[in-house]
């Protein structure tokens, strides 16, 4: 008895350390990390926004509003936007603590795994709304026991991660379809209404909160950059072939061969599952959430490594909500968790080497690359620019990343002739402008001023500028020296008016 006592408060000691470890790694990427467009677009939003505005402009971001109204507070007190890679650590700290201490995984699964990319970096060091579905798949897993003890509560779960994103919302909606299923199946078989009752309890806020997003989602079509891909039959269905490979070789390897042994393995993994288990409508869950994604990815915009490490959570919760009480049972149920812990210690290390591989995310740009120089370009601009002088920008989203460390500052876009911070893909901010143009409005609109200060920056939406650039008048005052990652490259000019 003593031993077994000690040996499980040794167990307890590791998997503390093994959270402190994982808390330390990313607090330390999070250090050195630079912060882009994609993540301080979000704070300026909720800065500069009311929450009648921010759900008006949703649509347009193709983003539901969970992650800008936890933002949004910390935005309007004025604190700086590195709350927010504070804020996402924490998030994912917390599914990783429930992970650690509570998934039915053994310790060098989850060791290989919380260091992998699925929780390491991407989640919780780049500050962006997947934290909260890795969070919301995690708790899901954890009270899916318990969902007919407290169906509101998990129904309220459910809901908040359908408002985490958009490939957040297949997830909640056939985890409440299965809910259903389930409750009726169990209610025939007993001859009973006593589960679909406490189902029906929960499963209106997941469908609430569905009705929310697509309201919040409505004429997204309005938006200049949101298209749909017109193919036809035989040409989607390769297309979806492509994408599935792709979505697997760009998780675990760079190869078909590597891919096709992986989803292969899964496979038989899945058949055996059920045939042991007798769990079909978990899996249900995971295919059709890989099947939305690659889908979505076809036909309508094409998704990253964001979007496809999602599919990691959603593989563990399907092994998770399984028939827990069937493992260790008999040599068969053994044999299958032990093939689990084998498959998903491979997995994971297969996504740490590959998240090495020559990918702009990798870990050594992660430890020691330039995702963008807004930082040092804000910096400059706080020491040697005034906050009256006329800032003029050519490439909203490019520049936006500066304005976020630059609460003060206001700056014009040249396309448009109106002040802007963050980047809303409208067709305003898509208008182009011949540098000679720029000058004559600068004058007109401030005859008062004898010069004002223009960011160039890639994908300029200013033409004529290296014809003129001879003629006019201009003094380069910064210039990026190490290109960035995400092409977040600046040069700035003082331009003197005639």
């Amino acid at each position: 008895m003593r031993a077994r006592y000690d040996l499980k408060q040794v167990n307890v000691i590791m998997k503390w350390i093994l959270l402190a470890l994982y808390i330390i790694f990313n607090a330390y990427l999070l250090c050195v990390h630079e912060m882009w467009r994609d993540e301080v677009n979000v704070w300026l939003m909720g800065r500069d926004l009311s929450v009648l505005q921010l759900f008006q402009e949703l649509k347009y971001q193709g983003h539901p509003c969970l992650w800008y109204l936890l933002v949004m507070p910390f935005a309007k007190l004025g604190l700086p936007c590195q709350i927010m890679g504070l804020l996402s650590l924490g998030i994912m700290a917390l599914a990783t603590w429930i992970f650690i201490f509570y998934s039915p995984f053994s310790l060098v699964a989850k060791f290989v795994l919380i260091f992998s990319p699925a929780f390491t970096y991407y989640y919780p060091v780049i500050a962006r709304a997947y934290c909260l579905v890795a969070l919301g798949i995690i708790l899901a897993a954890f009270y899916y026991q318990k969902r007919y003890d407290r169906p509101i509560f998990y129904g309220l779960l459910l809901g908040l991660l359908v408002q985490a994103e958009t490939i957040a919302v297949p997830v909640a909606g056939f985890i409440s379809v299965i809910w259903v299923l389930e409750s009726a199946y169990l209610d025939w078989k007993e001859r009973k209404i006593r589960y679909c009752k406490q189902t029906l309890k929960g499963v209106w806020i997941p469908m609430l909160s569905f009705f929310l997003y697509m309201a919040t989602m409505a004429k997204v079509s309005d938006s200049p950059v949101f298209e749909v891909r017109d193919m036809g039959l035989y040409d989607t269905t390769q297309a979806v072939k492509q994408m599935l490979y792709y979505i697997s070789t760009r998780l675990t390897g760079n190869t078909h061969l590597s891919s096709m042994i992986t989803l292969s393995v899964l496979a038989v993994l899945a058949i055996l599952w059920i045939l042991l288990t007798k769990q079909l409508l978990p899996w249900g869950v995971f295919a059709g959430t890989v099947a939305f994604q690659v889908v979505f990815s076809v036909i309508i915009y094409e998704l990253n490594i964001w979007h496809f490490l999602s599919l990691i959570f959603v593989l563990l919760w399907t092994f998770w909500v399984s028939d827990k009480n069937t493992w260790g049972n008999t040599k068969w149920n053994k044999g299958i968790y032990y093939f689990t812990q084998i498959f998903l210690i491979v997995f994971g290390l297969q996504t740490f080497i590959h998240w090495n591989g020559p990918v702009v995310s990798n870990l050594p740009n992660a430890l020691h690359g330039s995702y963008s120089d807004a930082y040092n370009t804000a910096q400059f601009i706080k020491k040697n620019i005034s906050q009256d002088e006329i800032i003029v920008e050519v490439n909203v989203p490019y520049t936006s990343t500066i304005w976020g460390f630059l609460p003060q500052y206001h700056a014009y876009f040249a396309g448009s002739g109106e002040q802007v911070s963050y980047a809303d893909w409208s067709e305003k901010q898509s208008q182009y402008i011949s540098f000679p143009k720029l000058q004559r409005w600068v004058e007109t609109t401030f005859p008062n001023d004898k010069s004002f200060i223009l960011i160039m920056s890639p994908d300029s939406y200013l033409t004529e500028w290296e014809e003129n650039r001879e003629k006019a008048k201009m003094e380069l005052l910064y210039q990026t020296e190490v290109l960035s990652e995400r092409q977040e490259d600046y040069q700035i000019y003082r331009i003197y008016l005639e």
